[in-house]
């Protein structure tokens, strides 16, 4: 196998190593520990061109101080597989791609936390206003499980929850156009679809909703629909790193 990094890190994690919630090393695979305990081969080096006649591949050394004579190599085959992934696409919109971070690597995301010297709290959230507005920086915006907000002040900060990020991001589309425009800025303000809680089995299940409790089997019903998907999401990454890992079960 070749790769052009030491260790392999899930891409769905990306977000939560650039705010600092995530120490990439414990979420890391290093391949060349990998290798002492399965059976291949690990090469290191990037990809760059390939001659199919002779079957063998052109690698590039990754790093920028090695010697000029073994900064490129080949590797030959009998078969080839390329599982080489995506990088993010920005649909040739306008200014994405001078102006947009995006996250397709663990270095990528690990220089986004470097540009982030900005007012941050204890969970490294950029402190934002009610507008969303960065505390350090008027002209930089955050949203999301990045944000530590607090749009009322006696009431508690904003957590990491789905629907806020996803209200947020609706506020902060139609809250460029008075920017644009030099308005004042409008203030967000989250609405609290519910929450679903289990406290233990059976009838100590509720839905929260404002003042609204929804108890027994509905509110069962409703938590069932929500683990499910829930542990989806928990599913596929055992099942990611069990088959990176060759392991035969995932737990449940």
């Amino acid at each position: 196998m070749v790769d052009q990094n030491l260790t392999h890190i899930w891409k769905l994690l990306l977000h939560e190593i650039a705010v600092g919630a995530l120490n990439a090393h414990s979420e890391e695979l290093n391949y060349y520990a990998h290798v002492t305990q399965h059976d291949y081969k690990f090469v290191l080096g990037r990809f760059s061109q390939l001659d199919h006649v002779h079957k063998s591949i052109l690698l590039e050394h990754p790093f920028s101080g090695t010697n000029e004579d073994q900064h490129h190599y080949s590797l030959s085959y009998d078969t080839l597989i390329f599982a080489i992934g995506s990088t993010s696409n920005d649909f040739n919109t306008e200014g994405v791609g001078e102006h947009c971070h995006f996250l397709d690597s663990r270095v990528q995301a690990e220089q986004l936390q470097q540009l982030m010297e900005f007012e941050k709290d204890h969970l490294n959230r950029l402190k934002v206003y009610a507008t969303l507005q960065t505390k350090t920086d008027p002209n930089i915006f955050a949203f999301g499980d990045c944000a530590h907000c607090q749009p009322i002040v006696d009431e508690p900060v904003l957590g990491p929850r789905a629907q806020v990020a996803s209200q947020q991001a609706h506020f902060l589309v139609s809250a460029m156009s008075p920017r644009i425009k030099n308005k004042a800025q409008p203030m967000f303000k989250f609405a609290d679809k519910g929450s679903l809680v289990l406290l233990s089995h059976h009838k100590a299940v509720r839905e929260l909703l404002g003042q609204m409790n929804v108890q027994a089997w509905v509110a069962k019903s409703l938590f069932i629909s929500y683990a499910s998907s829930k542990l989806t999401w928990i599913d596929s990454h055992r099942l990611f790193y069990g088959k990176r890992c060759n392991e035969q079960k995932t737990g449940t």
